[in-house]
């Protein structure tokens, strides 16, 4: 217990010190626009930008000018005066687009363009973080100004990662996805203390970077893999949102249906290189969305039951499509369709159970899931039927699952069982 204790307190600690040391990197104000010699200090900025001649350097200094005018905000923001928020706000959005405008349109060598492309990222991520703590404590006429420079911060890193996915495809989606992380453990935070303004404008924000995952999944195969696992992940959190505060359930519900959707889209660029990989993802996926509609029917939530079930019904045939995109290509789907076979068992599994669990006004909508499922699984053993391939796999449904399934149900969905054999004479 108390080695456990001690790793606790090791964990705390470790993350307490990279959320200060993050809000730390920002340069010190140092001279702040109500001092005097806030003038003075300008032009000498101005007289270093001008005599620094190497582009690459010009956008880190760009760069490093935005750092300094958003630790000024802060500053300023710490002194009760947000008449300066406006000003410092222009002047960073200003920055950062002229630091992206050199990285992604200065004729730069690939290493210097990666390079910088890079540090903008990093960085604007960084300036997301602080810019939301500063948010938290400026008057609401000072907001606007805020969210400005939140979306310079958001708007120039992801054109630098649009620059960094042509040299280097998996940092741009790592990177991408790591800050759309950051925007879900923050709407997580606010959930947690009911401020739902916030929870949803974190959710807007998790929005554009999964929409921006879509796009570089196109780059290369292990792009789009890393995207459309991680999208799991993504999902999980949107659902967690979800559970702490209902009051954003049409605004989660709206971010889970449309990360689905982007998550098939990625699929379906990773199967023309790795069709199992596809397959794999797609069934975690439709897994989940049937283990929560379980949990949903298990607490007698049977709105959240069709809401599940619905999001699921888009995804039960994906394993088809994934095989078929594999075959058009001339790839051998054999692995592919063994996967989804399996994995449709499973679901008609799980859909059994919720269907025992749910009122009569519920049941239609489990059918219809049930359905789609068994014909996937059909379309998937006909294909490894044909190719010799069935292996341990059961031309119709076993009956250990088919049994779970009501007569009624089983009659107006097709199955036909294949009782289970001993193995004895």
């Amino acid at each position: 217990m108390k080695r456990i204790f001690s790793m606790f307190v090791f964990i705390l600690l470790l993350t307490t010190t990279m959320a200060v040391a993050q809000e730390e990197e920002l340069p010190d104000a140092g001279t702040t626009p109500d001092s005097a010699l806030y003038g003075l200090d300008r032009a000498f900025e101005r007289i270093g930008l001008a005599l620094t001649f190497s582009k690459a350097a010009k956008a880190e200094k760009r760069l490093q000018i935005a750092s300094e005018r958003l630790a000024e905000l802060k500053a300023m923001t710490d002194k009760g005066k947000p008449e300066y928020s406006d000003d410092l706000a222009n002047e960073y959005d200003n920055n950062i687009k002229e630091a992206n405008e050199i990285a992604t349109i200065a004729k730069l060598l690939r290493e210097d363009r990666s390079k910088l492309t890079e540090l903008i990222a990093l960085t604007t991520s960084k300036h997301l973080f602080v810019l939301d703590k500063v948010k938290e404590k400026v008057p609401e006429q000072a907001k606007e100004a805020i969210m400005k420079a939140k979306e310079a911060s958001m708007n120039g890193q992801k054109n630098a990662l649009r620059a960094l996915s042509e040299d280097k495809p998996e940092k741009a989606a790592e990177i991408n996805l790591n800050s759309a992380k950051g925007r879900l453990n923050r709407a997580k935070e606010k959930a947690a203390t009911g401020e739902s303004e916030d929870v949803e404008e974190a959710l807007e924000e998790y929005a554009q970077m999964a929409e921006l995952s879509k796009e570089l999944a196109e780059k290369d195969a292990e792009t789009a893999e890393d995207i459309a696992a991680d999208f799991n992940e993504q999902l999980a959190d949107l659902d967690e949102i979800e559970d702490i505060m209902p009051d954003v359930k049409e605004k989660v519900k709206e971010k889970k249906s449309s990360s689905l959707e982007k998550q098939r889209n990625t699929l379906r660029s990773l199967a023309r290189n790795k069709p199992e990989e596809a397959a794999e993802i797609f069934s975690k996926a439709a897994e989940a969305r049937l283990n929560r509609a379980k949990a949903k029917a298990d607490e007698n939530k049977i709105e959240g039951v069709e809401d599940e079930i619905g999001e699921f019904e888009k995804l039960a045939n994906f394993g088809n499509e994934i095989s078929q995109i594999a075959q058009g290509l001339g790839k051998d789907t054999t692995t592919v369709d063994q996967l989804v076979a399996k994995a449709t068992t499973h679901h008609l599994e799980v859909l059994a159970e919720v269907y025992e669990k749910v009122p009569e006004q519920a049941k239609a909508a489990i059918e219809r899931a049930m359905n789609k499922s068994a014909n996937g699984r059909e379309i998937a053993v006909e294909a490894l039927k044909k190719n010799g391939a069935l292996g341990d796999i059961s031309e119709e449904v076993p009956a250990t699952v088919s049994e779970k399934i009501p007569e009624t149900v089983k009659e107006r969905i097709g199955i036909k069982e294949k009782p289970e054999t001993t193995g004895k004479p």
